[in-house]
């Protein structure tokens, strides 16, 4: 071992940085996270102010690991009386509890319940002995703020600054740590010290001595505490005044954007470019894209024209109602729009003219008509045509969407995505029930062919496109491109895909797709 072990060198910069490593601070740490530590500790607890003055004026611990409420008894005159004590030490409060169950049950650490509630903190629970605790905001980002392991406890600054501020308390971090040498101090070599540290916020005694045992000879210890204290004149987030971004509303005589708050109820239209609808389609845990509406669970909704082939459309004042760091995020996509902008057809009829009107877009027609043909199908022949897809599929429905234009990767991703919600749930099954195949090993397509014969309805065009599409899913999404396939230029060709924009290309391949339900329906469904 060196010199400086004994005299805890290294452990006194976790000290002077107040126990924060990159925005982390250390509540709770035992021997074992310690590097070269006999025994120790590291504990944590809220100090109230009035306390604070005989909290610096000792080394020891005002509050030991495993301390919570207290029921005592004390006399009145001859009458015994018993009274419940919140904290065992009034005005501290721990603010990590050691739960213990006489080795009935696991041991474990926990947070006080009063900080978990007050920032309303989700558990995120692997194990009695490895948590972590989120933070989900008006917006419904999260972010984990506090973590707990068998041997360790940490807690972002920013949000214990909050509690105390708060709180209106301070923040002890107690310490209490012992090496040991196998050489005596006069060998290393080491004065014997003992002696206090002491400065607005800290208290800490320090000793090295001679130690008499089989492994060691000497020995440095170290106990004290550091306050951190609260926040003056502190303001909670939730006092602040609401924030609006201000939005392009058009352009002045002089070419100069002109942009106006979202703060009033005005309805204006301002105009996005249609990948801001991408966060919202990359999540669909948390969120719903609608013909005409965004959902945060739980959270914020918002009316918008989604229904435009080239812009979102939504109106100045609706945006004021999206919290503020959803603002922004609108405001990265805000765009002028070309002079022939306008809203869409189906935005009008509903929200000027307050009339009935069906999606514009393919890809809300496609979802209406899926739901509506699937409930037609099950009522004439009682069971599914498209089985319902797992939990862990249903997100190719929700997040089914028009690409953007040239974004070969998110058109790979809808292709699949409609041959998973339509073809790849075709409900075998049943389509194969008394039904003669003379095909063999027959897949989806073939049995719903042979299914359609059955009923004396050949609908070659339909089974065609459906053909295509699987193979456009299984040569140009599922593998490789090669430049030297055949049958996959046929395919390219019959979608028209060296031609067309990738978004105009999956418009016809949705359209293709309801076609297919309407030609089932006046086939099939129509009897």
């Amino acid at each position: 071992m060196q010199e400086e072990d004994l005299l805890f060198s290294d452990f006194k910069e976790l000290i002077k940085n107040r126990f924060i490593t990159s925005g982390w601070l250390t509540v709770y740490l035992n021997e074992k996270e310690i590097k070269n530590i006999y025994q120790g500790l590291i504990y944590s607890a809220l100090i109230a102010k009035d306390k604070v003055d005989d909290v610096l004026s000792k080394c020891e611990f005002d509050v030991h690991l495993g301390e919570g409420s207290d029921l005592f008894s004390y006399k009145e005159g001859d009458e015994e009386k018993i009274s419940y004590r919140r904290f065992t030490v009034e005005g501290i409060e721990p603010l990590i509890y050691h739960r213990s169950f006489y080795g009935i049950k696991e041991e474990y650490l926990e947070f006080s319940e009063e900080f978990r509630l007050y920032f309303n903190l989700y558990e995120e629970h692997k194990s009695n002995n490895e948590k972590k605790y989120i933070h989900i905001d008006e917006n419904g980002d999260e972010e984990v703020i506090a973590i707990i392991s068998e041997n360790k406890v940490s807690v972002r600054v920013d949000y214990i600054k909050e509690y105390i501020s708060v709180r209106n308390m301070f923040l002890a971090i107690y310490f209490d740590l012992t090496r040991l040498a196998e050489k005596t101090l006069e060998e290393l070599p080491l004065k014997e010290i003992n002696k206090t540290n002491k400065g607005k916020y800290y208290i800490f005694c320090q000793s090295t001595k001679n130690f008499n045992s089989l492994d060691s000879k000497s020995a440095g210890f170290i106990t004290g505490k550091i306050l951190i204290p609260p926040i003056k004149n502190y303001k909670p987030k939730s006092f602040e005044e609401e924030k609006y971004e201000k939005f392009i509303i058009g352009i002045d005589s002089n070419g100069n954007e002109k942009y106006l708050s979202c703060e009033r109820r005005r309805y204006y239209p301002v105009y996005f470019k249609r990948e801001v609808l991408d966060k919202y389609y990359n999540n669909t845990d948390k969120f719903t894209v609608e013909d005409g509406l965004i959902k945060a669970k739980g959270l914020w909704s918002l009316r918008v024209d989604n229904n435009h082939p080239e812009y979102v459309i939504v109106f100045l004042g609706e945006l004021g109602m999206l919290p503020y760091k959803e603002q922004l995020y609108w405001k990265n996509n805000n765009v002028v729009p070309s002079p022939n902008g306008g809203v869409s057809k189906s935005f009008y009829s509903r929200y000027v003219m307050g009339e009935f009107a069906p999606p514009d877009m393919p890809d809300h027609y496609f979802k209406e008509k899926y739901n509506d043909f699937s409930k037609k199908w099950y009522s004439k022949f009682g069971w599914d045509l498209f089985m319902p897809l797992s939990k862990n599929d249903e997100h190719h429905f929700k997040s089914l969407h028009r690409p953007s234009p040239e974004n070969r990767k998110d058109f790979d991703e809808q292709v699949a995505s409609i041959v998973k919600i339509t073809i790849g749930s075709l409900n075998e099954k049943e389509l194969e029930k008394d039904v003669e195949i003379a095909k063999p090993n027959p897949q989806g397509i073939d049995k719903l062919e042979a299914f359609l014969e059955s009923k004396r309805y050949k609908l070659d065009d339909m089974i065609e496109f459906l053909r295509k599409l699987q193979r456009l899913r299984s040569k140009s999404v599922a593998h490789r491109k090669s430049e030297d396939d055949k049958e996959l230029k046929k395919t390219y060709e019959y979608f028209h895909l060296d031609d067309k924009r990738l978004d105009k290309a999956f418009d016809d391949i949705l359209i293709g797709a309801i076609k297919v339900f309407n030609t089932l329906e006046r086939n099939l469904l129509a009897e």
